[in-house]
């Protein structure tokens, strides 16, 4: 969180001039942080940096669960505790303990980069004495333009589009997944670079997920422009590339172990390739409606290294909340993966994608969890889900016959008509799972049994215990023989 007398990629005088216009609208008393004042989001209904915007759910992991996640192979190191010959000029410093700590000021790397997944771990002071506004502020900054906060929010509380793990200024984190001051902290973020046409129209926009401590705070997170304090969005005019940095707030925040991977310019994927078993296993055309909004999401941590068996959670946005607990749970006895999307399984470029990837890598145990994205009639047909859904499963056996495979059911929605069509189709998957010899984690029958009145987050995304709970399942399911 900037200082109320500070705008991030303003000059100096603007910075002022904001403040002057909003500094009126500030509110601190503790519970209610932020302005009543600023202009308000076109893509939302509350203002920027909002007193009143809802704060997310506070799930304090395990500090033990934070582990020191070393540079895989392919791997750009930013820096390793040596040297700083990846940085601009700057007035941070390697200290005592081989750390990069913040002395005043913004850090910058040399290089530029477009899509890239990005690795860092840092630990704000036990002891700050500083002003509230400064405490344990910095701030992971992409894209040249755009940050991602970094604050301790353990102790100290603010608005919600300044919490840490949060977008600054424009979406708050999905939870407060901080630690205590002190403690080692780890980041993770995949971004995703605005893309355009050859009249360099921007056809789609930059996106970005992240992971606070194994705990996912963004999901493939449409951002709408250059962050700042108390200000709307600042085009990005045509940038494809930019540098990766981090802010001085007046904290001695330290980093350690930075590293990125530049995502590799690949051939577009063969859709309508013939694999023998696509072809045997792929659904004929349906009626499945497409959504508003489609999406695919795929990380395959350790893609280069086999000295671990290897686990896929496949999904949607719940496997997507989920997927970095999982990940925690089961650090050093296998390597993590998952895929997740908005299609459901009669959609004829869902197994398409999924065999793209099941074709590069490889996994020893597979968790499939497909439903909630054909909860509408409109979707999908429960025939042709029964017939695209068993058809996935026997491809999955065939072309993984080696891999241990768990059926998941759908969770619960607050919707009585949408929960309804939900039991529905579990109750298909559960056949299905029979028919093939298959066993199931019952997602539902586990989160169902919760109290209702404090489960869900928007009535089908959940708070943060359930999602534990969740995550406990699937983990337990990939440990077990």
């Amino acid at each position: 969180m900037k200082k109320i007398h500070l705008a991030l990629f303003v000059t100096a005088a603007f910075a002022v001039a904001i403040s002057l216009v909003y500094a009126e609208g500030f509110i601190n008393d503790g519970d209610r942080v932020g302005y009543d004042n600023t202009p308000k989001q076109p893509w939302s209904e509350y203002r920027i940096h909002d007193v009143d915007r809802p704060r997310p759910e506070k799930v304090t992991p395990d500090p033990a669960s934070v582990h020191f996640t070393p540079a895989p192979k392919n791997a750009t190191v930013l820096f390793d505790g040596s040297n700083l010959d990846q940085w601009q000029k700057t007035n941070w410093v390697i200290n005592k303990d081989k750390n990069l700590e913040c002395t005043g000021g913004n850090i910058t790397t040399k290089e530029e980069f477009g899509d890239f997944q990005l690795h860092l771990e840092y630990r704000s002071p036990a002891n700050f004495k500083g002003p509230w506004g400064n405490q344990g502020n910095n701030g992971v900054l992409i894209f040249d333009t755009v940050e991602l906060q970094i604050f301790d929010n353990y102790t100290v509380n603010s608005y919600s589009d300044g919490l840490c793990g949060s977008v600054y200024g424009q979406f708050p984190p999905l939870v407060n997944a901080c630690l205590p001051p002190g403690n080692w902290q780890t980041y993770d973020i995949f971004f995703r670079a605005p893309k355009y046409d050859a009249k360099g129209k921007m056809t789609e926009p930059a996106r970005v997920t992240a992971l606070l401590n194994g705990q996912m705070v963004q999901c493939n997170t449409a951002i709408y422009g250059g962050t700042g304090h108390a200000s709307m969005p600042t085009s990005f005019n045509g940038r494809k590339t930019g540098h990766i940095g981090f802010g001085g707030h007046g904290c001695p925040v330290e980093f350690r172990n930075i590293w990125v991977i530049p995502a590799q310019t690949a051939p577009s994927p063969d859709l309508d390739r013939q694999d023998p078993l696509y072809k045997q296993y792929k659904p004929e055309k349906t009626s499945r409606v497409r959504e508003n909004i489609e999406w695919t999401t795929s990380y395959i941590h350790n893609s280069t290294d086999n000295a671990l068996p290897r686990a896929l959670c496949i999904g949607d946005s719940i496997c997507n909340a989920y997927q970095g607990r999982v990940n925690g749970l089961i650090h050093g006895k296998y390597y993590h993966g998952y895929w997740a999307s908005s299609k459901c399984v009669s959609d004829a470029d869902y197994m398409r994608y999924l065999d793209i990837l099941l074709s590069q890598n490889k996994f020893d145990v597979i968790t499939f969890n497909n439903g909630l994205h054909s909860l509408l009639q409109t979707s999908t047909s429960t025939e042709e889900y029964r017939n695209s859904y068993k058809l996935c499963v026997q491809y999955l056996k065939a072309k993984c016959p080696d891999a241990r495979i768990y059926l998941v059911t759908s969770t619960p929605v607050r919707n009585e008509q949408h929960n309804a069509r939900a039991v529905e189709l579990n109750e298909i998957v559960k056949q299905i799972a029979k028919e093939e010899n298959l066993p199931v984690i019952d997602l539902y029958e586990l989160t169902n049994a919760m109290d209702k009145s404090n489960l869900w987050s928007d009535g089908v995304h959940f708070k943060g215990h359930a999602i534990d709970a969740q995550a406990k399942a699937i983990a337990d399911a990939i440990l077990s023989k």
